[in-house]
């Protein structure tokens, strides 16, 4: 938007979040994890789902709430 990189967009209960690596992401997703949990909210790790953009195709990353792995998708070129 104009000259500032947006990184995150919500949407009724979804939510998109852009981050410049694996680490920063899990660390937001440890916060989300925790803020849900102070108001008695859970995230549903069924639907939550990871997408990398790299030029390294195939390299995966290792996200997790509450203990579950989270599920990541590929981008085709095709």
């Amino acid at each position: 938007m104009g000259d500032k990189m947006v990184k995150d967009i919500r949407f009724a209960d979804d939510q998109g979040i852009v981050v410049s690596s694996e680490r920063g992401l899990q660390r937001i997703m440890d916060s989300l994890e925790a803020t849900a949990g102070n108001y008695g909210m859970k995230i549903n790790t069924k639907k939550t789902k990871a997408m990398k953009v790299s030029r390294n195709i195939g390299e995966k990353m290792n996200i997790s709430i509450g203990g579950h792995k989270i599920q990541q998708v590929e981008i085709s070129n095709t």
